[in-house]
């Protein structure tokens, strides 16, 4: 050890004998062997720290070869050509591969587990389903939220005038609604 302490041994107590009397100040012993305690205490109590600590063997687990080696972390899940043929046989498409890979990334499930999941084939049927309804929206359609704004016969049916901001939409508008009244005479307002 580094350092030698001195250690203070604790005097035995001499009791009398029989039928003598006893005149020993016990409060003065019991409060000379606390103090003598107290320091001693925080030092045994150090020193038996360190003998744990070194006399403790550093146990290694034992390696058990039967394990299979851990799975990929969640970051590395990449589909091989295996894994996709597999995927393939359960029906899922090419285009859903990036979906499981994040699926796998997400989860940090294997393959197995996450194709049994019913999380898995909630989020496969949802971007399937919404991959189908972009797929029949005509390319090159103005079919989408406020495109029959755009025209005048839908001001007309309304009866109102576009707004203001569009100026050749109600130029259309009341060349519409003039054609639709009169046949294009002038003065039918």
């Amino acid at each position: 050890m580094e350092n030698e302490l001195d250690l203070v041994e604790v005097p035995e107590i001499d009791l009398p004998a029989e039928g003598e009397e006893d005149s020993t100040d016990w409060k003065a012993k019991a409060e000379e062997y606390k103090a003598l305690a107290e320091k001693n205490y925080g030092i045994g109590k150090r020193f038996k720290t360190k003998l744990d600590k070194v006399a403790a063997p550093k146990e290694q687990p034992p390696v058990d070869k039967s394990v299979p080696p851990p799975a990929p972390k969640a970051e590395e899940a990449k589909l091989d050509r295996a894994d996709k043929a597999y995927l393939l046989g359960f029906g899922v498409k090419a285009e859903d591969f990036e979906t499981v890979e994040e699926l796998l990334k997400e989860t940090g499930k294997d393959l197995d587990s996450l194709i049994g999941s019913s999380y898995f084939k909630n989020v496969l049927k949802e971007k399937q389903e919404a991959r189908a309804s972009q797929e029949a929206i005509p390319s090159g359609s103005k079919r989408g939220v406020g495109s029959q704004k755009e025209k005048a016969d839908y001001w007309l049916e309304k009866g109102e005038l576009p707004p203001a901001d569009k100026p050749e939409l109600r130029k259309q508008y009341l060349a519409e609604r003039l054609r639709r009244e009169g046949g294009g005479k002038r003065g039918g307002f």
